[in-house]
């Protein structure tokens, strides 16, 4: 109990008790005699002009602050390596050339100009939203470039640049817009959980196949564009020794990722960086040159990075798809042949998005800075927090979102990035929780990453020759390793029945022989299948009682009871199991009438 007549509250202590962190109400600027503190001025004093400025400063001093720059300068590494990653796995088989530079560039574009709506829309929700270039559509893109490039070939088209960056884009963006507009409707529609609707076993073999696809892309970056079939089939033993020699850096690197990376975020980083240093420690021991490296392909060189556009306003840059149209540089029959992938990627993508959504709300709580109230009159502490406390009214937002908001601003970002000619962006929710424990969950770190992203992409990332492919494409096996992890080999024990499981690895056998899409209707096939005729052997009446044995709970008079008592056998139940649908609902009728004889009569009902 505290004693008031010896430690009275000064005024001024009364006002800290009601007053926001920063703000002060009713004390004037001025030195207090009582503890000697400097009080700040009352905002609601100020003049426009004076609060326009102090709101200015205050700005200036979080883009300043160590955390805001350590976050910006990490979350600026994740853009780059999933840039380079993206444009790395979209090849062009039929070309002497590839389109790494300006691919690049896409993916930072729609980095640049979609990410914003996240920040701005969701920032005091998912304070750590940290959007990037979304990974996931590797795999699709790909395949629609390979589709593209087989239509450019047909009339000696396939080393023009410029018409395969207009034509790609188009589709891309074609693809990106229908997504995003789905998934707008399906947020106005409650629909924003519509993996809900599919069975698990079908859930499971299409992120399954998504991460040995990113195996596959992987293994592209690292051999310069071959893929995994094409090596091991050559009956070429140099190529296949060249290949793996390539490619067992971004495995090891991946898996040390992938067994670490649990126990501490920091570990991705700093492997991240070893590979980088370890890469060119590498060279000065060997004395191999910069140059001689980038032949080996072990870096990018700067000839697969430099595109030379005969027009600045054409794609990649914003909008340039528009003046590509105006100009007749988009091959309309590569269009035609790249459409059917394009609406395939669009309702895949949408899954996708429903499913990403519910996940990053499901993690708002695990990005949350928790800090423990305790009385005014009590003994003041060291704080374990050395961030500024947040004002209430900022704290009461955090988390207080709906999915269909999340889900909603998905598809916004889609349309926006569809129509400047960029690619989609996705929040990164493995790489917040690194920027959460760096202290960097604000905006400012997540604005700051995009200006820097900015200066690579305006020197056409030139800067990305300096850093081995190894550190790009250890990220992708590590997706391969989680994805594969969770969605293949957890869910294995995770599902009761393995017949419904083995749904999972049927999907990803039969993705790379029928394509994704396809193989995904016929794992919802079997999946229906599979649950018929097990619900029909388990059978649909669970066990008979009559009123002798079974009462309900309903209150009744000495009466009814004796009534019951002496006819309770004449009333029978059925207790049913599972679902009744139309298939078994008439077996359930057929059930019933065999327990009378035909000249009687009787009641049917039915109750839940």
């Amino acid at each position: 109990m505290v004693n008031t007549e010896n430690s009275p509250l000064r005024p001024s202590e009364l006002s800290e008790l009601f007053e926001e962190p920063g703000e002060s109400y009713s004390v004037p600027t001025g030195s207090s005699p009582d503890n000697g503190r400097t009080k700040s001025p009352d905002k609601r004093l100020l003049t426009p002009s004076k609060r326009t400025i102090v709101q200015l400063q205050s700005v200036i001093f979080d883009f300043f602050k160590p955390s805001t720059v350590i976050g910006s300068c990490v979350f600026l590494l994740y853009h780059l390596v999933f840039c380079m990653a993206q444009a790395s796995a979209i090849t062009r088989p039929n070309a002497t050339g590839n389109s790494v530079g300006p691919l690049a560039k896409m993916a930072s574009l729609g980095i640049l100009l979609a990410s914003p709506l996240f920040v701005a829309i969701l920032g005091k929700q998912i304070p750590a939203i940290y959007p990037t270039s979304d990974l996931f559509l590797a795999p699709f893109l790909a395949q629609l470039a390979v589709k593209i490039d087989e239509e450019l070939m047909k009339e000696g088209l396939q080393d023009d640049d410029a018409i395969f960056l207009a034509t790609f884009t188009a589709v891309c963006s074609a693809a990106v817009l229908i997504s995003g507009l789905l998934s707008i409707l399906a947020s106005v529609v409650k629909l924003a959980n519509i993996g809900a609707f599919l069975p698990y076993s079908v859930l499971c073999g299409f992120f399954a196949t998504i991460g040995i696809l990113m195996y596959t892309l992987a293994f592209s970056i690292d051999t310069g564009g071959k893929k995994v079939g094409e090596v091991l089939f050559s009956n070429d033993p140099g190529l296949i020794f060249n290949s793996f020699l390539h490619h067992l850096p971004s495995v090891a690197i991946g898996v040390a990722m992938h067994v670490k990376g649990p126990q501490n975020p920091f570990y991705v980083l700093f492997l991240v960086a070893a590979t980088i240093a370890g890469a060119y420690a590498l060279l000065l021991v060997t004395g191999t040159t910069l140059e001689e490296a980038q032949q080996e392909q072990w870096f990018w060189s700067s000839t697969d990075l430099a595109y030379e556009a005969n027009d600045r306003w054409a794609t990649p840059a914003p909008f340039g798809v528009y003046r590509d149209l105006f100009q007749g540089k988009i091959h309309f029959g590569a269009v035609k042949a790249g459409f059917p992938t394009a609406l395939a990627l669009a309702f895949l993508y949408l899954v996708r998005c429903s499913l990403h959504a519910a996940a990053l709300k499901k993690n708002i709580p695990n990005v949350t800075r928790k800090i423990e109230l305790e009385s005014p009159l009590a003994p003041k502490r060291t704080a374990e927090v050395t961030r500024p406390p947040m004002t209430p009214s900022a704290k009461s937002q955090i988390g207080n979102v709906s999915l269909q908001k999340i889900l909603s601003v998905y598809g916004t970002s889609q349309i926006v990035a569809s129509v400047t000619g960029g690619i989609a962006v996705a929040p990164a929710v493995a790489a917040s929780m690194t920027l959460f424990k760096l202290g960097a969950e604000d905006p400012p770190p997540q604005y700051g990453s995009m200006v820097l992203l900015g200066i690579f992409h305006l020197t056409g990332f030139s800067l990305v020759c300096y850093i081995p492919k190894p550190a790009f494409s250890c990220l992708l096996v590590l997706a391969f390793l989680d994805m594969t992890k969770k969605w293949l080999i957890q869910s294995f024990h995770n599902t009761r029945k393995k017949t419904e499981w083995a749904v999972a690895p049927a999907i990803v056998l039969l993705a790379f022989s029928f394509g994704l899409l396809n193989a995904i209707f016929i794992g919802v096939g079997m999946s229906t299948f599979i649950f018929v005729a097990s619900f029909y052997r388990s059978g649909v009446v669970k066990f008979l009682a009559n009123g002798l044995s079974m009462r309900s709970t309903i209150e009744r008079g000495v009466p009814d009871i004796n009534w019951l008592d002496q006819n309770g056998d004449l009333i029978q139940i059925c207790i049913l199991q599972g679902y009744v649908f139309f298939g078994n609902a008439q077996s359930v009728l057929s059930y019933i009438t065999t327990m009378f004889d035909e000249q009687e009569d009787y009641v049917f009902g039915i109750s839940s």
